[in-house]
Protein backbone atom coordinates (compact mmCIF):
# COMPACT_ATOMS: atom_id res chain seq x y z
CA UNK A 1 0.00 0.00 0.00
CA UNK A 2 1.30 3.41 -0.96
CA UNK A 3 0.96 6.30 1.46
CA UNK A 4 0.91 9.74 -0.15
CA UNK A 5 0.74 13.23 1.29
CA UNK A 6 0.51 16.45 -0.68
CA UNK A 7 0.67 20.10 0.20
CA UNK A 8 0.23 22.03 -3.06
CA UNK A 9 0.53 25.37 -1.26
CA UNK A 10 4.23 24.84 -0.65
CA UNK A 11 4.99 22.31 -3.40
CA UNK A 12 5.53 19.36 -1.04
CA UNK A 13 4.75 15.75 -1.86
CA UNK A 14 5.68 12.47 -0.19
CA UNK A 15 4.93 8.89 -1.19
CA UNK A 16 6.06 5.79 0.69
CA UNK A 17 5.61 2.11 0.07
CA UNK A 18 7.04 -1.08 1.56
CA UNK A 19 8.42 -3.79 -0.67
CA UNK A 20 9.33 -7.40 -0.02
CA UNK A 21 13.00 -8.05 0.66
CA UNK A 22 13.36 -9.78 -2.70
CA UNK A 23 14.93 -9.07 -6.06
CA UNK A 24 11.46 -9.77 -7.49
CA UNK A 25 10.25 -6.53 -5.89
CA UNK A 26 12.30 -4.35 -8.26
CA UNK A 27 9.55 -4.12 -10.89
CA UNK A 28 7.14 -2.85 -8.25
CA UNK A 29 9.70 -0.34 -6.99
CA UNK A 30 10.27 0.97 -10.51
CA UNK A 31 6.50 1.29 -11.05
CA UNK A 32 6.22 3.20 -7.75
CA UNK A 33 9.03 5.60 -8.77
CA UNK A 34 7.63 6.05 -12.28
CA UNK A 35 4.18 6.85 -10.88
CA UNK A 36 5.62 9.45 -8.50
CA UNK A 37 7.47 11.11 -11.39
CA UNK A 38 4.24 11.19 -13.43
CA UNK A 39 2.07 12.54 -10.60
CA UNK A 40 4.52 15.32 -9.94
CA UNK A 41 5.34 16.02 -13.59
CA UNK A 42 9.03 15.74 -12.72
CA UNK A 43 11.60 16.01 -15.48
CA UNK A 44 12.13 12.45 -16.71
CA UNK A 45 15.78 13.36 -17.33
CA UNK A 46 16.31 12.53 -13.64
CA UNK A 47 14.34 9.28 -13.66
CA UNK A 48 17.21 7.05 -14.79
CA UNK A 49 19.57 8.33 -12.08
CA UNK A 50 16.96 7.84 -9.37
CA UNK A 51 16.03 4.34 -10.54
CA UNK A 52 19.69 3.24 -10.73
CA UNK A 53 20.45 4.60 -7.25
CA UNK A 54 17.41 2.91 -5.71
CA UNK A 55 18.16 -0.36 -7.49
CA UNK A 56 21.74 -0.40 -6.24
CA UNK A 57 20.83 0.30 -2.61
CA UNK A 58 17.82 -2.03 -2.55
CA UNK A 59 19.71 -4.94 -4.10
CA UNK A 60 22.50 -4.43 -1.53
CA UNK A 61 19.89 -4.61 1.24
CA UNK A 62 18.50 -7.85 -0.18
CA UNK A 63 21.93 -9.36 -0.80
CA UNK A 64 23.78 -8.34 2.36
CA UNK A 65 21.00 -8.35 4.97
CA UNK A 66 18.92 -11.41 4.08
CA UNK A 67 17.85 -11.90 7.70
CA UNK A 68 16.42 -8.41 8.10
CA UNK A 69 12.70 -7.67 8.34
CA UNK A 70 10.66 -9.04 5.43
CA UNK A 71 10.05 -5.57 3.96
CA UNK A 72 12.07 -2.48 3.04
CA UNK A 73 10.51 0.99 2.84
CA UNK A 74 11.08 3.26 -0.16
CA UNK A 75 9.92 6.86 0.01
CA UNK A 76 10.11 9.77 -2.41
CA UNK A 77 9.55 13.35 -1.30
CA UNK A 78 9.66 16.59 -3.22
CA UNK A 79 10.06 20.01 -1.68
CA UNK A 80 10.76 22.86 -4.03
CA UNK A 81 13.37 21.77 -6.53
CA UNK A 82 14.77 18.87 -4.50
CA UNK A 83 13.81 15.22 -4.62
CA UNK A 84 14.59 13.12 -1.56
CA UNK A 85 14.69 9.33 -1.79
CA UNK A 86 14.70 7.41 1.49
CA UNK A 87 15.34 3.68 1.83
CA UNK A 88 14.69 2.27 5.28
CA UNK A 89 15.82 -1.22 6.24
CA UNK A 90 14.53 -2.76 9.46
CA UNK A 91 16.14 -5.20 11.91
CA UNK A 92 19.60 -4.98 10.33
CA UNK A 93 23.17 -4.13 11.21
CA UNK A 94 24.35 -0.62 10.22
CA UNK A 95 25.79 0.05 6.78
CA UNK A 96 26.59 3.65 5.91
CA UNK A 97 27.49 3.90 2.22
CA UNK A 98 29.20 7.22 2.90
CA UNK A 99 32.00 5.37 4.72
CA UNK A 100 32.47 2.73 2.04
CA UNK A 101 35.89 3.17 0.42
CA UNK A 102 36.07 4.27 -3.19
CA UNK A 103 36.78 1.35 -5.51
CA UNK A 104 39.95 1.27 -7.55
CA UNK A 105 39.14 2.67 -10.97
CA UNK A 106 42.57 2.41 -12.58
CA UNK A 107 43.87 -0.52 -14.56
CA UNK A 108 42.06 -3.32 -16.37
CA UNK A 109 38.80 -4.52 -14.83
CA UNK A 110 40.13 -8.08 -14.77
CA UNK A 111 42.86 -7.02 -12.32
CA UNK A 112 40.66 -5.02 -9.94
CA UNK A 113 39.03 -6.28 -6.77
CA UNK A 114 35.27 -6.65 -7.32
CA UNK A 115 32.81 -4.57 -5.32
CA UNK A 116 32.12 -0.95 -4.59
CA UNK A 117 31.33 0.23 -8.12
CA UNK A 118 27.57 0.42 -7.49
CA UNK A 119 27.98 2.63 -4.43
CA UNK A 120 30.49 4.74 -6.34
CA UNK A 121 27.87 5.16 -9.08
CA UNK A 122 25.23 6.22 -6.54
CA UNK A 123 27.63 8.87 -5.23
CA UNK A 124 28.11 10.17 -8.77
CA UNK A 125 24.41 10.19 -9.70
CA UNK A 126 22.98 11.83 -6.59
CA UNK A 127 23.68 15.27 -5.15
CA UNK A 128 23.63 14.28 -1.50
CA UNK A 129 23.68 11.22 0.75
CA UNK A 130 22.61 11.04 4.38
CA UNK A 131 22.49 8.16 6.82
CA UNK A 132 20.91 7.42 10.18
CA UNK A 133 20.93 4.24 12.28
CA UNK A 134 18.91 3.66 15.41
CA UNK A 135 17.23 0.65 17.04
CA UNK A 136 18.41 -1.70 14.28
CA UNK A 137 16.82 0.54 11.65
CA UNK A 138 19.07 1.73 8.85
CA UNK A 139 17.95 4.78 6.86
CA UNK A 140 19.77 6.02 3.77
CA UNK A 141 18.63 9.33 2.30
CA UNK A 142 19.56 10.46 -1.19
CA UNK A 143 18.91 13.91 -2.60
CA UNK A 144 18.73 15.02 -6.20
CA UNK A 145 18.42 18.64 -7.36
CA UNK A 146 15.75 18.80 -10.01
CA UNK A 147 16.77 22.11 -11.66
Amino acid sequence: MTHETRDPANGRFRAEQRFARSFDALDGIFAFVDRAFELLALDRAHLHDVRVAIEELFTNMVKYAPDGAPEVSVALAVAGDELTVTLTDFDVEPFDIRTSPAPPLQGPASERQPGGLGIHLVRQLMDGIGYHYEDRTSTTTLTKRLR
